[in-house]
């Protein structure tokens, strides 16, 4: 009979499926969550410190105070903070429901409609996430200072907004153009996974590609979801 192991050599020892011991895995877990949550501590303990603490570098502050709380709430501050706040759910509002409207549509296209250079053109939209954003602040600054230019090749500019510095739909271009391939080839592959039967027989019935998009990938494939058991049950 084989000796019954201890709870300690168990920690060490990775079993047939796993790489890794349980002792790494959870080293590495708390590894991971001290440096995802110590940022948000320490500006929890910035702002409830005083001046004097924050330059000695005192971390944990001798004597709270959150008079820095009421300085930001109250008086001239509170104003420029509201604004700030206003201009923040205003841009991330518009950002989301651009993102989603415009890559639905996309991302449809890219999974369902056969065209030319399909494929090239997913990937491409892979390429502009794994893009650094510090290799396009040039000219998305030329963009915004100048003004969004929409031009028809051969005829010159067909339309073009005024220039976008210091305002807010600067912002909502610049996020949107970080964020809209993201979204496109999530839902590219989202909508790659749902069966094409369920398409044909809404053609069968009647349905509009424009409703099929809607009706069945959009609203029964939730249902689907929220009906099927779950296999860990």
């Amino acid at each position: 009979m084989h000796p019954k192991k201890s709870k300690w050599d168990r920690m060490f020892k990775a079993s047939s499926t796993d790489l890794f011991s349980p002792f790494y895995l959870w080293l590495g877990l708390i590894v991971l969550t001290v440096c995802s949550l110590g940022p948000f501590v320490y500006l929890f303990l910035s702002s409830i410190s005083q001046e004097v603490e924050l330059i000695n570098g005192h971390i944990i502050p001798h004597a709270p105070t959150l008079k820095n709380y009421v300085g930001l709430l109250t008086g001239s501050n509170a104003v420029v903070f509201v604004s700030a706040l206003k201009n923040s759910i205003v841009v991330s509002v518009l950002v989301t429901v651009i993102s989603i409207f415009v890559g639905v549509f996309a991302a449809y296209a890219f999974s369902r409609i056969k065209f030319p250079f399909r494929k090239t053109g997913l990937f491409v939209v892979l390429a502009m996430q794994i893009m650094p954003s510090i290799s396009i602040i040039t000219p998305l600054y030329i963009i915004i200072r100048d003004g969004i230019k929409v031009g028809i090749p051969f005829t010159g500019v067909f339309f073009q907004t005024p220039p976008l510095l210091d305002s807010v739909w600067a912002l909502v271009f610049s996020y949107t153009s970080f964020s809209l391939p993201y979204v496109v080839w999530l839902l590219a592959g989202y909508f790659q996974t749902i069966p094409k039967e369920l398409e044909e027989a809404s053609y069968v019935d009647g349905s509009s590609r424009f409703g099929t998009m809607f009706r069945i990938i959009c609203l029964c494939r939730c249902r689907v979801l929220r009906q099927q058991p779950s296999s860990y049950s």
